[in-house]
């Protein structure tokens, strides 16, 4: 089944066909804007070009996915490990410190999984910059509270202390990854060309278009009347 036909192209379709028909003398102007129109139009081609090489990549659908999949499992299987550490601790001794320990890891990883998807969606460097500040502080809290409470000796070979560890470090490992693919940030830079450039271009590339119609339709020829009226009947 054939589709309608696009804008790029019939507009390419109608490049090729009119230069032809534009060569006698007399077609000047008719030449010059087709070649305003053929320019106009290969800008538009050079950044769809752009669009797709980057869109392709799906650097930032690729990091949402180990945001809210692998990433979201390691974040809850740490949290319920260092739940059980705290009411663990609330019924031994010195129940107040390991409790404090654990609640301050807990929410320092929280605040990790709440500051990775902002990152994914920045377009500014700068911003990224600031929220990798912000998650490397939370990172070291998480990882000095983990590192207190296996120092200390009644959690000696606690498995849920073990399996928090194991889970942070994991999850570590899938914010670098994360991290790099948001900075290549391709989804991001893909939508922002269609809604910027892609968009300026397609709407010189009507105008010539236009342009190129008009004087096409004012071009008189002899025995034929045509286009519109120069002076049109009431």
């Amino acid at each position: 089944m054939t589709g309608r036909p696009t804008f790029r192209g019939a507009s390419l379709a109608l490049f090729l066909a009119s230069a032809p028909l534009l060569a006698p003398a007399g077609m000047e102007r008719e030449r010059a804007l087709l070649e305003a129109f053929a320019r106009d139009f290969a800008r538009l081609r050079k950044v769809d070009e752009e669009i797709l090489a980057l869109a392709v990549k799906n650097t930032n659908v690729k990091a949402y996915a180990l945001a809210y999949g692998p990433v979201a499992e390691h974040l809850e299987a740490l949290d319920a490990a260092l739940s059980r550490l705290g009411e663990q601790g609330a019924r031994g001794p010195e129940a107040m410190a390991t409790c404090r320990l654990a609640a301050g890891a807990r929410i320092a990883a929280l605040r990790l999984r709440v500051l990775l998807p902002p990152h994914i969606a920045e377009e500014s460097p700068e911003k990224m910059d600031r929220l990798e500040a912000a998650m490397a502080a939370e990172e070291r809290q998480a990882t000095l509270d983990l590192e207190q409470l296996a120092a200390r000796p009644s959690l000696a070979g606690d498995p849920d202390l073990a399996l928090a560890r194991a889970r942070l470090a994991s999850f570590l490992e899938l914010k670098a990854r994360i991290l790099a693919l948001s900075r290549e940030n391709t989804n991001v830079a893909s939508l922002a060309l269609s809604l910027n450039q892609q968009r300026k271009a397609m709407a010189v590339c009507v105008e010539a278009l236009g342009a190129l119609q008009q004087a096409v339709l004012e071009e008189p020829i002899a025995g034929v009347a045509y286009g519109r009226s120069p002076n049109p009947t009431r």
